[in-house]
């Protein structure tokens, strides 16, 4: 029996700092990608002077910034790979990192993602730490929040463990090619009316009410050089803080609940209030992504008519994953 194939897709912007180690960490993998495709989304800076040099990539150079969702859902619609994984050109895999993640999904047709462990990159721990966790996997709260799990953490129990999680973070997942074509919406993997962050969590979300499920292996182990801090604003552009604001409502729109939204609207509540109160104090530029929510309602509302059409579990079954 053939192995698993799996196509890399990279989308770059002005990474000339990280997207070589990023490479040539891939290039040491166990087991080969079948092939490489990074949507370079007109850097200014050395990064498609970089990209040549790796003569096997196949590179989609764009006139303009198609944004991460965009430029992800252009090359995975090219992918070949039974396997798809978006990685972010800031994560070093070490070498047997997709091989462990193959292998996991190989064990059951049902897990449609898969997440290893994620370390913050050694120059953001400190020397004497076993080891500091990004992630294991994407969860939410009861307010709507999306946390990743373990973040910030030693990497120690119970991330030793093999478990089931309600996504995989963006910036190294492994995904089944026919959970991506089952979610799936007008020619999108992901919703390019995120242009950028929470389209894992919505693909996540999505995945789980279609009935797949996600699984966190932590044996297959990779480096994340993150750039802010998960639930902290300081350091963020205007322009990411603005999706933030825009993502949750849409998040909220095409994938809640009434089951859910009804067992948790005081939290859910409260906190769109201290929101809305932040930002008319201390961040009026993100007001006008409440504003492009609103007018992006008529196509979540599609989705979401989608999403509901082929939903294959309850809400009981979605509580449990909001903690």
């Amino acid at each position: 029996m053939d192995a698993p194939t799996v196509s890399i897709t990279i989308v770059t912007w002005n990474s000339q700092n990280t997207i070589k180690a990023c490479l040539d960490a891939l290039s040491r993998q166990t087991l080969p990608a079948q092939e490489v495709i990074v949507v370079d989304n007109n850097s200014t800076d050395g990064t498609r002077d970089i990209l040549q040099t790796y003569p096997t990539l196949k590179i989609l150079a764009q006139p303009t910034n198609l944004g991460f969702c965009k430029g992800h859902n252009l090359a995975m619609a090219q992918a070949q790979g039974r396997y798809i994984l978006p990685l972010n050109p800031d994560v070093i895999m070490t070498e047997t990192y997709l091989a462990h993640l193959v292998k996991a999904a190989e064990s059951d047709p049902q897990v449609g993602m898969v997440s290893g462990k994620l370390l913050l990159a050694p120059l953001e721990a400190e020397p004497s730490t076993p080891g500091l966790i990004d992630s294991t996997g994407l969860f939410l709260k009861k307010t709507r929040q999306q946390f990743l799990r373990g973040h910030g953490q030693p990497d120690l129990e119970p991330y030793h463990q093999p478990d089931y999680i309600f996504g995989a973070c963006g910036a190294a997942p492994l995904y089944r090619r026919e959970m991506l074509e089952a979610c799936k919406f007008e020619g999108q993997y992901f919703d390019e009316n995120f242009f950028a962050y929470k389209e894992d969590v919505d693909l996540a979300w999505r995945a789980q009410l279609f009935g797949w499920k996600s699984l966190y292996i932590p044996q297959a182990v990779a480096f994340h050089s993150r750039h802010f801090k998960p639930g902290q604003r300081e350091g963020l552009s205007k322009e990411v803080r603005l999706h933030s604001v825009k993502n949750r409502y849409l998040l909220l729109v095409k994938n809640e609940l009434p089951y859910t939204f009804i067992r948790h609207l005081w939290p859910i509540l409260f906190y769109d209030l201290k929101i809305l109160v932040y930002l008319l104090l201390f961040e009026q530029s993100s007001l006008r992504g409440l504003y492009q929510a609103v007018t992006l309602l008529p196509c979540a509302l599609r989705w979401r008519r989608f999403i509901m059409a082929h939903k294959q579990v309850d809400g009981p079954y979605m509580l449990a994953w909001m903690r």
